[in-house]
């Protein structure tokens, strides 16, 4: 069960140097490789988490939840020996009624 999650974006532009226009006039990208930059322009970061209590309350409101899987799964198995246990029956119906013919 998650009681901690964080979750980030951070949005960036491509930065090239456009002739003609003054305000990238002073750019300059001696220090990268490529011809252009990748410029972060916003960081956001979400953190949330669950105190102790909370938690305690979230896991006792799904114990419920639990008894129901497991009640689930014992009643597909003891639906699935019927069916077993009917299939054997019919089986052996079927065998003795041959039998006796």
């Amino acid at each position: 069960m998650v009681l901690y999650a964080e979750k980030r974006i951070q949005i960036n532009i491509d930065l090239r140097k456009v002739e003609g226009v003054r305000a990238m006039e002073n750019l300059t990208l001696d220090f990268v490789d490529q011809d252009y930059l990748v410029f972060p322009v916003l960081w956001i970061e979400e953190i949330a988490s669950v105190d102790d209590a909370s938690a305690d309350d979230l896991k006792s409101s799904l114990a419920p939840l639990k008894i129901i899987n497991i009640t689930s799964i014992v009643l597909i198995v003891v639906s699935v020996l019927v069916m077993v246990a009917g299939g054997f029956f019919v089986f052996r119906g079927m065998k003795s009624r041959n039998q006796t013919v």
